[in-house]
């Protein structure tokens, strides 16, 4: 993870627990701890056809020293069994004030070495 600030870094751990799960939905919590940060979020996420999945993750967690709601939302499709490609938007507020509002946006592509998305 990162601050989302273009002279910041971060570094840190996170564990996912999505005990309702489902071939179409996902749903749980995740705990989230690093260097100068942490946070709790209730992601979930729906399939809708073949691997494409939409998802969010509600969070709570600090930005630096200020506390911060995060709303990411984005979506996963499944390019090959254990390659995903996903595209989010995020809105942050830190310290709750609107005026502190900051939108982030982010594309990505991994490999997956547990092919746990069926």
């Amino acid at each position: 993870m990162s601050a989302f600030d273009a002279d910041a870094i971060g570094t840190g751990l996170a564990v996912a627990i999505l005990p309702l799960r489902d071939g179409q939905f996902a749903a749980g919590v995740e705990f989230e701890l690093g260097w100068a940060w942490a946070g709790i979020a209730l992601p979930m996420a729906a399939r809708t056809v073949g691997q494409m999945w939409f998802y969010a993750a509600p969070r709570l967690g600090s930005w630096g020293d200020r506390l911060s709601p995060d709303l990411p939302l984005g979506v996963d499709v499944h390019l090959a069994d254990t390659v995903p490609a996903r595209a989010e938007w995020q809105v942050s507020y830190a310290e709750f004030d609107p005026n502190h509002r900051r939108y982030h946006y982010g594309l990505g592509l991994a490999y997956q070495f547990d092919d746990s998305s069926k």
